[in-house]
């Protein structure tokens, strides 16, 4: 009897169960997906697709492999990573050594890939609050014009739409918002040749750049701050040409410039920018440019992944595929496993953690909560696992102008909620108040400083007298920056800033128990106001930045026996922090605890707690 062939690694791929995560980001890194040769790869998660996700529609273009849910839901989420990878360097085959894999493209990104194939055979059992699109696509590490992403817009721009897109490169456990914009220019130089004996007689191209390498070689980068995220920007020679030989005046001088560019600038403004600093040259050639991409911090959809699950957020240095999307209106940021430093390097590695850890992120999310249907819109109560309908309620937000604020009232308001934006941006609250009443929300604005309870307890005022009461309270304001980092942060500061991100914080959940309560009477029963067990008991439903955490915790963690579960997947079981979210050690979220103070003046900020920029390539 003949024994069996031996299975090829794509048909590996296709085997490995799913509830292994690492092992199926080692069958992903055993296939050979160099840029160009990612053929095999996509047969073998198309097949995988086909074979354990039925429920979605499956359909590939070149090697580009697309799946999707089909509900029919008011929005729809795109996940999106690259197939490829580039050439090995010695680390061809996959090493798992305990809870770490080992080998080509481990990081960037087949554990992001192998996170998507899991989330999509999920998501063909389960309807969930938003239709998915999960794209799988060629040629992300070489030249645009081999992007497979760029060819489905151009071609077949159904197949990506979506009001919401997450690439999952490796961020480390980080939302890395926005991206830089990117140049690359090439400035020439023209002179005569002639003998080095007689110089005179000829001019040198060389020397004619000098001036502008010096020009270069001091250039001052800026460090514009967009949504609260600092991008620090960059300019620098790449390469220099020019020599005909030793005993020659050179004629010609080509100096090649790459210069990324913070989003707070347009293409046109960096270009022109850029350009000026080479003034001097006969020739500029623009051989490469690419926009950069806004944080968009205070879209809906980003401010509400972030907000409810209180990811760290920096700024993305580098351009990536987020670009992309933004370009064609689509908002979009990068969260995926593993750390991105290690990219194309021989000790490219992910661990266990970090795919497990943003798996749990987006189980937890809520676009991946279970559809409801029926009429309105609601959240579930903590404590007591029912669901809470927004239509009719009556919300206060402070902090309301911009970020996650505004947000958090455009998404209230949308569910049909009444609004009472607070804040102290006079004009950011007007426009908040108009946007939402040109989709027909309802919302007055009441311009205040939270730090001051008198006026504070105005706003409440302000929403008794305009809407009969309050049922929901968001203590969202806040402020960061402002001044030098910690220790040299002025006095005045830090009081100002303790007054409005704590103080504000607890006077406004005291003023809205009264308000609550009230309102709880009036109905009949107090119905924001948790008198069972458990540990939001006693406890109105307010959020504030700084137990957005414990409110999360409380809301969306899984029941007792689910293995999602804290106690199931080996949190501790002290209740201080018995969430999958909070365990570094096994999820790798970083947190901000352990940043230094310029980091951390940025964390109670709109939009979550904020890092420090980290390059990558």
């Amino acid at each position: 009897m003949s024994e069996a062939a031996p299975c090829s690694a794509a048909e590996r791929l296709v085997g490995q169960d799913a509830d292994d995560l690492l092992a199926l980001t080692a069958a992903l890194v055993a296939v050979p997906s160099v840029s160009g040769d990612e053929r095999t790869i996509a047969d073998a998660v198309e097949a995988r697709l086909r074979d354990r996700a039925p429920g979605l529609a499956v359909e590939r273009f070149g090697d580009n492999v697309i799946a999707r849910t089909r509900h029919g839901a008011a929005r729809r989420v795109v996940l999106a990573g690259h197939l490829d990878t580039v050439p090995a360097n010695a680390n061809a085959e996959p090493v798992i050594v305990g809870d770490e894999l080992r080998g080509l493209g481990a990081a960037d990104m087949k554990g992001g890939v192998a996170v998507m194939l899991r989330l999509a055979e999920e998501a063909a059992r389960r309807r969930g609050r938003h239709d998915l699109t999960f794209v799988f696509y060629e040629g992300e590490e070489v030249s645009d014009d081999r992007n497979g992403l760029r060819h489905l817009f151009e071609q077949r721009g159904e197949l990506v739409a979506g009001d919401l897109a997450v690439l999952l490169e490796p961020t480390d456990g980080w939302v890395e918002a926005g991206c830089q914009g990117t140049i690359t220019l090439r400035a020439v130089f023209h002179g005569e040749r002639a003998h080095t004996a007689r110089p005179w007689k000829g001019t040198n191209a060389i020397h004619r750049a000098a001036p502008v390498l010096s020009r270069l070689s001091t250039y001052e980068a800026r460090r514009p701050e967009v949504d609260g995220l600092e991008f620090r920007e960059a300019l620098q020679v790449v390469r220099v040409e020019g020599g005909v030989a030793h005993n020659v005046v050179p004629d010609l001088c080509a100096v090649t410039v790459n210069r990324r560019f913070a989003p707070s600038s347009t293409l046109d403004e960096a270009l022109d920018d850029t350009r000026a600093l080479l003034d001097g040259a006969d020739e500029v050639e623009v051989l490469n440019a690419s926009e950069a991409a806004p944080p968009g911090l205070a879209n809906p959809l980003v401010a509400e992944m972030i907000g409810t699950l209180d990811l760290a957020v920096r700024p993305k240095l580098g351009w990536t595929d987020v670009a992309r999307f933004t370009a064609h209106g689509i908002p979009a940021l990068n969260l995926g496993p593993g750390d991105p430093l290690l990219a194309h390097t021989a000790a490219e590695r992910v661990e266990r953690a970090a795919v497990e850890g943003v798996t749990v992120y987006w189980r937890t999310s809520s676009a991946w909560r279970e559809h409801r249907s029926g009429p309105g819109v609601g959240v579930r109560d903590p404590g007591r696992g029912q669901t809470m309908e927004i239509e009719g309620k009556v919300a206060v937000v402070t902090g309301g102008a911009s970020g996650i604020g505004r947000a958090t009232a455009s998404a209230l308001a949308e569910a049909g909620a009444s609004v009472v934006v607070v804040d102290v941006d006079d004009p950011g609250g007007r426009e908040t108040v108009a946007a939402i009443s040109q989709r027909g929300g309802s919302a007055i604005f009441v311009l205040a400083d939270v730090s001051d309870t008198e006026a504070l307890r105005g706003a409440f005022g302000a929403a008794e007298a305009e809407f009969g009461g309050v049922d929901i309270v968001h203590n969202n304001a806040g402020i960061v920056g402002g001044g030098p980092p910690w220790p040299e942060t002025p006095a005045e500061r830090l009081a100002l800033g303790v007054a409005v991100n704590l103080g504000a914080v607890v006077v406004g959940t005291r003023l809205a128990v009264d308000h609550l309560a009230r309102r709880g009477r009036r109905r009949g029963r107090e119905h924001r106001l948790d008198r069972g067990r458990g540990p939001a008991a006693g406890r109105p439903h307010v959020r504030g930045d700084e137990g957005r955490r414990r409110h999360v915790h409380q809301v969306l963690r899984p029941a007792e026996g689910d293995p999602r579960h804290p106690r199931e997947l080996g949190a501790p079981r002290d209740g201080r922090h018995a969430d999958p979210l909070q365990d570094r050690r096994r999820y790798g979220a970083r947190r901000v605890a352990g940043a230094d103070a310029r980091d951390l003046r940025a964390a109670i900020a709109r939009g979550g707690r904020r890092g420090r920029p980290r390059a990558s390539a």
